[in-house]
């Protein structure tokens, strides 16, 4: 196995799998051998030891153990371990080893913004997978204080961090109204951010998902106002099934938030028209979504 096959699998397994994936983490180490690689398995060391299971310093540890590695890559590999560093520090409540990192992370010696941005974006999402939402919206909105005038990457992170926070918020069973608030506004900072970092097929999915945060919280006009301009970014750019069947999907679901069975009836049907048409393989991963909705539309309308 090499380290993209590793890489691969364990971030295939890690949701359903998170102990498991953490413990074979140290086995990635052996498989590095060029420029980047470090960086990909740094990330996931971050992601899985930080977001989902909140051991910060077990994290620092394993990244401390890639940086006097031989093999653990160029400078730029070097300066993203630090970056990752900064994460868990900044989530362990330690700022001045954060800021100290961000520092050494940067070729100037100085903080540099983009690195800040990128970095607080991913400390506030470790922290809403450790249900420290007041945390979360904290360092979001400290990330985006420092968002002036974001780079293509700065911005891609931002509008993939926004789309993953309303994602992971939205699957909870209940929501305070302090997490329903964040939920909607990681969606919208989803959007903005997805203009600048994407083209039409990252903003119709960040459409699509500001209108399933928006129907989630029962606010079926909104929703359904978001979810038809995912359509109409799909129609115009002649996307393919797979795109039409979640525009539908998101306007199934806002009709079901608005009350409007009939209407929520129809768009499911047309989703799952869009369906026949897929192949196997991505009929298999769209069906639990259309499972789903399913149950949406049944339980709006008992």
């Amino acid at each position: 196995m090499d380290i993209s096959e590793f890489l691969n699998q364990n971030w295939h397994e890690h949701a359903d799998q998170t102990a498991v994936v953490a413990a074979r983490l140290p086995d990635g180490l052996a498989l590095l051998s060029g420029s980047g690689q470090a960086t990909r398995l740094a990330e996931l060391a971050v992601h899985v030891l930080g977001e989902h299971l909140g051991r910060w310093d077990d994290g620092l540890a394993f990244l401390e153990r890639m940086l006097v590695m031989p093999s653990a890559g160029d400078h730029a590999d070097q300066q993203a371990i630090r970056r990752c560093q900064a994460t868990l520090h900044y989530c362990a409540g330690r700022r001045d080893a954060f800021e100290d990192l961000l520092r050494r992370a940067s070729s100037s010696g100085v903080a540099e913004d983009d690195d800040r941005v990128r970095v607080l974006a991913i400390a506030a999402a470790a922290l809403v997978g450790q249900d420290r939402i007041a945390d979360a919206q904290a360092t979001f909105d400290a990330a985006l204080s420092h968002a002036v005038s974001p780079t293509a990457s700065v911005a891609r992170t931002l509008a993939v961090i926004g789309n993953n926070l309303s994602w992971d918020l939205e699957a909870y069973i209940s929501r305070s109204p302090e997490e329903a608030a964040m939920m909607i506004r990681a969606a919208w900072i989803g959007v903005r951010y997805g203009k600048i970092a994407g083209g039409w097929l990252e903003e119709s999915r960040a459409e699509h998902r500001l209108s399933r945060s928006l129907s989630a919280d029962g606010r079926g006009p909104a929703a359904l106002t978001h979810a038809v301009t995912c359509l109409r970014i799909c129609a115009q750019n002649h996307a393919d099934a797979m795109e039409h069947f979640f525009a539908y999907e998101a306007i199934s679901r806002a009709h079901s938030a608005a009350g409007s069975a009939a209407e929520a009836e129809t768009a499911r049907d047309t989703a799952a028209d869009f369906l026949e048409v897929l192949d196997s393989k991505l009929r298999d991963r769209c069906m639990p979504v259309l499972a789903s909705l399913d149950a949406t539309i049944g339980s709006f309308r008992s």
